[in-house]
């Protein structure tokens, strides 16, 4: 069993299919199905279920999905404190992003910034949603993240960057498209 292959199993089962799973490990979908197959010949169990669109856990696949972020969990600490000990320019920066929270402009320039400070770092960047991003700051999945606030999760330190306007969009033809401000209220009911 290879940190390759159970990286590989945990993208494909948190997101549910192999071309998902291979994008989210930067493989071909050929090269992760290998992993797969090998790792599954290895242990003599199918870990996966394709169902249309998606792939399932098989019991063996839920009772490995445990065991493999516990191990990737614990090999990506070693990892973190040998590069502490080389000093932060070596080490590894998981980033996760909200899509709608960061604008086109300002995550390139975020981590253009960060590579020019850290050029031997490695720098990887995932998205996901605002609530999804919290749960894997504190499974210690992810460094840090851009996401939208309040973050109401204990041992996490936030700080604004910046605010948005949000704003209701409507058809000319719905009800409330001829008023000039709308509530949340009125929008809720």
């Amino acid at each position: 069993m290879e940190i390759r292959q159970l990286r590989a199993f945990v993208a494909i089962a948190e997101s549910g299919t192999f071309t998902a799973g291979a994008q989210r490990v930067h493989v071909t979908q050929a090269a992760i199905s290998m992993q797969i197959r090998q790792l599954e010949n290895e242990l003599g169990a199918k870990l996966f279920v394709r169902a249309p669109r998606r792939v399932i856990l098989t019991e063996a696949g839920e009772h490995l999905m445990h065991r493999a972020r516990l191990i990737l969990r614990e090999h990506d600490a070693a990892q973190d404190e040998i590069a502490e000990l080389a000093g932060a320019e070596r080490g590894r920066l998981r980033i996760g992003s909200a899509s709608a929270m960061v604008t086109i402009e300002q995550l390139p320039k975020i981590l253009r910034e960060m590579r020019k400070q850290h050029a031997l770092a490695e720098v990887t960047v995932g998205s996901g949603t605002s609530e999804s991003l919290v749960q894997q700051i504190l499974a210690g999945e992810l460094d840090l993240a851009f996401v939208s606030l309040p973050v109401e999760a204990r041992g996490i330190q936030t700080e604004r960057l910046n605010e948005d306007q949000l704003v209701a969009i409507a058809s000319p033809r719905h009800r409330l498209a001829k008023q000039r401000t709308v509530s949340a209220y009125t929008l809720a009911g």
